[in-house]
């Protein structure tokens, strides 16, 4: 059932960030998804990422895990300009973010059940 929520929960996420980022490249795109995940955690998504990338040959999707200091990092990456394309946050750093040109509503490319 874990990995169900995973996959429900990612896959989206990479197709929304591949869609809105690079729909008319003609090169390899790379896609960075960053999150806390345990090392278990990983190994799901990491699965989740290849059937993907099975399904799209024209994107290569990387999981950057970051166990520790999670927040302080994407932060950090944030102001440096490296912040990967598709990141998981808990809803207090939100309102920190909203006038960084950082985040992108989602609303209009998610289909309702």
């Amino acid at each position: 059932m874990k990995l169900a929520s995973l996959r429900s929960l990612l896959l989206p996420l990479i197709s929304l960030a591949f869609l809105s980022s690079m729909i008319f490249a003609q090169e390899k795109l790379t896609l960075r998804v960053a999150n806390w995940a345990s090392a278990e955690e990983v190994k799901m998504e990491e699965h989740i990422a290849e059937e993907f990338m099975r399904r799209h040959p024209d994107v290569n999707v990387v999981i950057e895990s970051i166990p520790a200091n999670y927040k302080q990092k994407i932060l950090t990456s944030i102001a440096a300009g490296s912040v990967a394309d598709v990141f998981l946050l808990d809803s207090p750093i939100i309102p920190a973010l909203l006038n960084k040109d950082v985040l992108v509503d989602l609303k209009p490319y998610v289909e309702e059940e």
